[in-house]
């Protein structure tokens, strides 16, 4: 756990004008669209306002050019790849509406990355809270049946759902749709200040009384959020919880199908710990398995896009000074079906190899090596670009075909596209 210790240090590269002039930058703007929806009308307003989505749209252009950096820059991979697994745990896309190309950027830095080595309930908390999820889940939205605000909106139970289903116990678990229901009518009151672009909680649109959730009662105060938080610590300790994550992470680092043993030890680990994260993964690395099993899940695009960059060494700080350079990364990224905070949906993602292992997605891996390579380094020796990118992984195979390749960059093509390349 060295490494995440040493990378609480790290500069990060994006936000590039930093995380609290970001959010800075959200509150100006709804005080400015507040502002021109009471000073203008007509087409003076829709002009006004398509100014600032402009503007919005090209800052997060930038953001996200510079969240890919920060992955080919660091030097602290383990962190890297845990807080990819995590802002894909709890997803949001930035695409839900205008404000989210501001908060989806946040959302990563203020929520997930501080929170990468905490107890789960801390991560959880700030992940479920964050304005970010509350706009992607339409929390922000729901109103308690019975509240005082209660009228044309009523109760929404996505964010119930999807904090039971995805982000704690997991489908199939045993939960029903009265916890659900349950959750949801509990979480009532949290909405969003936009003025102050934060998470609030208001007492006139919770639903009064009290609710039974998995066998324990709360809400017996509805003026304030004590009783979500306690809500949320008890979800984050439940057996089904530290069951559901520990085999997802387990997963996501190993195989598919991890080992039995490796994911009973990370929920043992889990429970006795309280679901302290960094105990958590220091069970998982000690497996014998993570430093001597070969390679067994597909890159995703995101990371094979990333190890590409690295292997081809290409600087952080070129991708994002470099603004069409940065956007053409970002370009292929999407052309391989991930873009940067654009899940599919509120599961995140598809990891499985299935999903990426088709026609189609490994002419397109091709198609984008061969586009990197030619605008980054084509000059390297083949040879020896091989051995650096590949080191003990590479193949008698694909040795022989770098060293029978016409030209350099179908040489180094055959690297970024070999099956070894490929997994991680």
């Amino acid at each position: 756990m060295q490494q995440l210790r040493s990378a609480k240090d790290e500069a990060l590269m994006f936000p590039p004008e930093g995380t609290g002039e970001l959010r800075q930058r959200a509150i100006a703007t709804f005080m400015k669209r507040r502002d021109m929806r009471k000073d203008l009308e007509g087409e003076d307003l829709r002009a006004a306002l398509k100014t600032v989505r402009q503007e919005n749209e090209r800052r997060f252009r930038s953001d996200a050019i510079a969240r890919t950096a920060q992955s080919v820059a660091s030097p602290n991979g383990l962190q890297e790849r845990l807080a990819f697994f995590w802002t894909d745990h709890f997803s949001v896309s930035f695409r839900k509406n205008e404000d989210m190309r501001q908060f989806t950027p946040l959302f990563e830095v203020e929520a997930i990355r501080p929170n990468l080595a905490a107890d789960f309930s801390t991560l959880l908390k700030a992940a479920t809270l964050h304005p970010a999820m509350i706009f992607y889940l339409d929390q922000w939205l729901s109103v308690g049946p019975h509240s005082a605000r209660a009228g044309k909106r009523g109760l929404n139970e996505n964010h119930g759902r999807e904090l039971l289903e995805l982000h704690t116990l997991g489908a199939g678990s045993g939960y029903t749709q009265t916890d659900v229901r349950q959750a949801s009518l509990l979480m009532t009151g949290l909405t969003i200040d936009r003025p102050g672009a934060e998470t609030i909680f208001d007492g006139k649109r919770a639903e009064p009384g009290t609710f039974s959730v998995l066998g324990k009662v709360y809400g017996q105060d509805r003026s304030d959020i004590a009783d979500i938080n306690r809500f949320l610590d008890d979800l984050s300790v439940r057996p089904e919880t530290a069951r559901y994550i520990s085999r997802k992470l387990a997963t996501y680092f190993f195989s598919e199908d991890p080992s039995p043993e490796l994911v009973s030890a990370m929920e043992q680990t889990w429970r006795r710990t309280g679901g302290n994260l960094s105990a958590v993964y220091e069970t998982m690395l000690a497996d014998p398995a993570a430093f001597t099993m070969q390679p067994r899940n597909i890159k995703l695009p995101f990371d094979y896009v990333v190890s590409c960059l690295r292997a081809l060494n290409v600087d952080g700080e070129t991708i994002v000074s470099d603004e069409k350079l940065g956007g053409t990364v970002n370009y292929l990224l999407k052309t391989l079906g991930q873009p940067v905070w654009d899940p599919p949906s509120p599961e995140g993602f598809e990891s499985n190899r299935a999903s990426w292992v088709n026609g189609n997605q490994l002419a397109g891996r091709i198609v984008v090596s061969r586009n990197l390579i030619n605008k980054f380094r084509k000059d390297q020796e083949p040879v020896d670009f091989a051995n650096r990118a590949l080191g003990p992984l590479l193949s008698e195979n694909t040795g022989t075909l770098v060293k029978r390749a016409p030209n350099r960059t179908a040489a180094m093509t055959l690297v970024l596209a070999s099956p070894e390349f490929n997994l991680r």
